[in-house]
């Protein structure tokens, strides 16, 4: 199937070195619009919050390890 994707989560961060992470998960999401994204991002990034309709989560960097473990399967348990 086109738009059955071989994962089931995205994490990706704002800024990347050949694209940022708005372009990224706007490429994703027109392959595999129901896949959740999770961005991480730096304080104050206005344009992802710009753009949150597009992610699960936006996280500030540095993000806690527990806290992206919630959110993670937070993501998990919605899809059930």
């Amino acid at each position: 199937m086109k738009n059955q994707s071989p994962f089931h989560l995205v994490i990706t961060d704002m800024h990347m070195p050949e694209m940022d992470g708005l372009d990224l998960t706007g490429i994703i999401k027109r392959e595999y619009p129901s896949i959740p994204v999770i961005l991480l991002s730096s304080v104050g990034s206005e344009l992802a919050k710009a753009h949150e309709h597009l992610f699960t989560s936006i996280l500030s960097k540095p993000v806690k390890q527990n806290i992206l473990c919630n959110h993670i399967l937070d993501n998990f348990r919605r899809e059930k």
